[in-house]
């Protein structure tokens, strides 16, 4: 019976954290219907666990973190607070890392590189030195370096949009993580988030490698289009009109790659005017979404209207607007606290 019990914790804890830490795949959300309908017990432990893990999440600060530590230290017993100490372990790890850096969104020297930041719901337009135009989107980190014979930037968190102006002896790279995405002129959009690397090509063509390797091969590259909505191999190209994302390591065996089509044309993406477009995406994703721009996080506390499927433009100036209309149009309840928003389902208890 203990042991039956400590497997639901850690399946619960499993799925919670896949929610948060973006890793729900239509697959795992097929399974965690499945799990929360086969027994009333589950849907108890999912609970339990979104209340730890919101625990940690509406935490602002180290010390906060730290207390969490402690206190899911004293509980080890229950794997659950193991867990959630595990993710604390990883916010308390950024929140340190941030520490490091002045918050600021001037310019500042890092070693030959230049650095540019925004915190959260900021966001940034600079010109580079070859003339090409860099829009920095909310709690962003970019690394310029420019010299006579490169164009590298390191997108070390967030998102950039970017107008590379041409130059044949000097292809344009953006660096996330261990990959690289290389232009020689073109409009394209390119957010790191979590284990994930998105790639948005408004006009002209990127290629997308590993930054290290052999080097960049573009007649052998795989050609992404609206046709190949799944693909493999380490090597791409991404014409106008086509997003994709990037899941793991290119070419690693777990790695893999889904395509789009762009919506919104020269006017994507709609962050870039103050917009937000969410089309038939499932609440959760939306709600990752808005917290990149809200101090005050949103929270999802239950558990039947997280893959609630959402669709809509709306503007980011007006976030109680938006979330009345989230009330009126996709049937939820939301409640402000002082230091979080929580939606529920309207017959929620």
């Amino acid at each position: 019976m203990k042991h039956q019990q400590e497997s639901r914790e850690d399946t619960a804890a499993e799925f919670v954290s896949a929610m948060y830490l973006d890793r729900m795949t239509d697959e795992r959300i097929k399974s965690l219907d499945l799990w929360l309908a086969s027994d009333p017990e589950n849907r108890v432990e999912y609970q339990k666990a979104l209340d730890a893990w919101n625990e940690v999440s509406c935490l602002s600060g180290s010390t906060g973190l730290v207390e969490v530590l402690e206190s899911s230290q004293k509980r080890s017993s229950h794997k659950l607070f193991s867990r959630v100490a595990m993710a604390a372990s990883l916010l308390l790890a950024v929140v340190l890392t941030g520490v490091l850096f002045d918050k600021q969104s001037e310019p500042s020297n890092v070693g030959e590189l230049v650095r540019y930041e925004t915190q959260t719901g900021e966001q940034q337009t600079l010109t580079l030195p070859d003339g090409s135009v860099a829009v920095i989107n909310t709690n962003s980190r970019l690394l310029v370096d420019f010299s006579e014979n490169r164009r590298h930037l390191i997108l070390d968190r967030g998102e950039v949009f970017l107008e590379v102006e041409k130059d044949v002896n000097r292809p344009f790279v953006v660096s996330v993580g261990d990959t690289a995405v290389t232009v020689l002129g073109t409009k394209f959009n390119v957010l790191a988030s979590g284990f994930n690397l998105d790639v948005a090509v408004v006009e002209g063509e990127v290629a997308v490698h590993p930054k290290n390797g052999r080097p960049l091969n573009k007649s052998s590259a795989v050609v992404l289009s609206k046709d190949n909505e799944v693909a493999t191999g380490s090597q791409y190209r991404l014409p106008a009109g086509i997003s994709a994302r990037f899941r793991g390591k290119l070419g690693g065996n777990e790695s893999t790659v889904s395509v789009a089509s762009i919506e919104g044309g020269e006017n994507y993406p709609a962050w870039r005017y103050g917009m937000l477009r969410f089309n038939n995406q499932p609440l959760y994703e939306v709600v990752k979404e808005l917290n990149r721009y809200s101090r005050k996080k949103i929270l999802i506390e239950d558990s039947r209207i997280m893959d609630r499927r959402m669709s809509g433009v709306f503007k980011m100036d007006s976030f109680d607007a938006m979330l009345e209309r989230f009330e009126t149009m996709f049937d939820l309840q939301v409640t402000i606290h002082p230091d979080r928003i929580v939606l529920t389902g309207l017959d929620a208890n």
